[in-house]
């Protein structure tokens, strides 16, 4: 295809502009294998340490690994800041359904569960 520079504007031989090359924009992903090790060590330590089984409810399905401090807020991927809780659990936890009561899961006696209802 002939162009022509026609001011500011590049033209086809026809007279209709040609559109600018759009610049390639390159995403930026987090780095999945930085921390993968660890989490994945943190994760099978948790496991075995709850016994496969919801902290909560003591359910062997669906199981999710939950930070006591959020990592949105600065929590890390130990094993004191994290413990099992099946799908259902772990969703009424982030409602505020279900309020996780301690500082570290490591400790037997170290995290409580206390329900809340809302009506």
């Amino acid at each position: 295809m002939e162009t022509r520079r026609l001011g500011a504007r590049v033209m086809d031989r026809g007279g209709m502009p040609v559109p600018k090359p759009k610049p390639q924009v390159i995403i930026k992903r987090e780095r999945r294998g930085a921390l993968a090790h660890v989490r994945r060590a943190v994760r099978d330590t948790v496991w075995r340490r709850d016994g496969g089984r919801c902290r909560a409810c003591q359910r062997r399905r669906g199981q999710h690994v939950h930070h006591l401090r959020y990592r949105s807020h600065g929590g890390r991927w130990t094993t004191a800041n994290c413990l099992l809780l099946c799908h259902a659990c772990h969703q009424d936890v982030h409602a505020a359904l279900l309020v996780v009561i301690g500082a570290n899961a490591d400790q037997p006696d170290g995290v409580h569960f206390e329900a809340r209802r809302w009506w």
